[in-house]
């Protein structure tokens, strides 16, 4: 049995361990499971090269953040090798969705055990950056400042760096004004005022350790989380939700789901993150779910974290008719 471990020189994880250290403890941990495996290390941009020159494989893992992850994703949809995340980043929240373990070695071990199976990839495309995958959310408002301030926090080397990323997510806070933003979701177009817009690969379910959790990953949906959020303090409040899990129950947030949507802000440039890494577009957001697009290896375990039985939509009524339409 061949793997191939691609290693982002780059991220958090990657670079604490030290990359060449998590190299040699990944080799040992396949070999010892009966894989042979050749470890491919490099940039985002020399991973994705590294990914699509591989033909032949029975296993490609990636050990990276999810934004890394989720770039290799969209090389790797709709192909027939097994793929596996390794959890190397700050929240690593596909690697929990999968019912990976928190230690990269220990969640190669539990995938080359286990049981591939297909799972959804969200897509986005705006005329800056073409269309890339996203696996886990995009959020548009003041959570991509702070995605950005996080990863500077993390690259930070000295005081005055540290400062400087600190200053800038408490403007993103302190700035977290409502915008008007227009929606389409399948067809039905509307306007939105809020200072932050979720829409999700699947929906959450739960939270567990201050990470949103979904409880499937194949049900074929983008979630829509209408976040009625208008200044500093009420987006206060609906992080604590979302990082408590408490979206499902919040009044202050509906909840649709669909497979294609458009968002943009009426005026100004739309700021969002995808998985965590902070986008900026003049124009609209365009994204939608590919169902069944990636084939994953996940831990043999019961229940699976994303059920295999036939996706049914989740029941969602036109937010037409709560919202001001658009004219």
């Amino acid at each position: 049995m061949k793997a191939y471990i691609l290693i982002s020189s780059s991220s958090g994880g990657v670079m604490a361990a030290g990359a060449d250290t998590l190299a040699e403890k990944l080799t040992t941990a396949a070999r010892d499971g009966g894989w042979d495996s050749e470890i491919l290390p490099g940039t985002a941009d020399e991973l994705i090269e590294h990914a699509r020159a591989i033909k032949k494989a029975d296993a490609i893992f990636v050990a990276g953040g999810d934004g890394t992850i989720a770039a290799l994703a969209s090389v790797l949809a709709d192909n027939e090798i097994p793929f596996a995340p390794l959890p190397c980043g700050t929240m690593n929240l596909f690697c929990r969705d999968l019912g990976l373990p928190a230690d990269p070695v220990e969640a190669l071990t539990a995938a080359l055990a286990g049981a591939p199976m297909q799972i959804d990839i969200g897509f986005v495309e705006t005329a800056e950056d073409g269309r890339q995958a996203f696996l886990n959310n995009i959020v548009f408002g003041p959570y991509a400042e702070l995605a950005e301030a996080r990863e500077r926090l993390r690259s930070a080397e000295t005081v005055r760096e540290t400062g400087g990323a600190i200053i800038d997510a408490a403007s993103a806070l302190a700035n977290a004004a409502p915008q008007v933003h227009l929606v389409t979701l399948d067809g039905a177009s509307f306007t939105f005022e809020s200072n932050t817009l979720i829409i999700a690969n699947n929906c959450y379910t739960e939270c567990i350790d201050m990470a949103p959790r979904r409880a499937r990953l194949d049900a074929g949906i983008l979630s829509l989380y209408l976040v009625k959020s208008g200044g500093a303090a009420s987006f206060a409040a609906r992080l604590v939700e979302f990082l408590n899990g408490t979206l499902e129950n919040s009044e202050m947030i509906d909840l649709y789901s669909g497979r294609h949507c458009i968002a943009a802000l009426r005026d100004g440039t739309t700021v969002y993150s995808v998985d965590g890494e902070r986008r900026e577009t003049e124009g609209a957001v365009d994204m939608r779910v590919q169902p069944g697009a990636l084939r994953v290896l996940i831990p043999k375990i019961d229940p699976p974290p994303a059920a295999s039985e036939p996706a049914e939509a989740l029941p969602a009524e036109s937010p037409v008719s709560m919202l001001r339409a658009v004219t």
